[in-house]
């Protein structure tokens, strides 16, 4: 994905990759479509009663839901 090898092993390489190609795109992420961090429960509710969430192998748990939300509306905080 372009990411030069530097031996860590542990999938960071595709993870800089993923937020250089959206940074690239210019691809909205959530504090870019203004969500903030009282969004995050309600963005969950309506996740957990989307149909294809209920598809996942595993169910997902209203905290995992949220926990992927900080972490989705953080990422330009951590796109080094």
């Amino acid at each position: 994905m372009g990411e030069p090898d530097d031996g860590s092993n542990d999938g960071s390489r595709a993870v800089r990759a993923v937020r250089r190609i959206l940074a690239e795109l210019d691809f909205p992420v959530l504090a870019s479509l203004g969500f903030v961090e009282s969004d995050l429960d309600r963005l969950a509710e309506l996740a957990l009663a989307d149909y294809f969430i209920t598809m996942s192998p595993e169910p997902w748990t209203k905290a995992e839901v949220v926990a992927a939300f900080t972490s989705a509306l953080h990422l330009e905080d951590r796109a080094t």
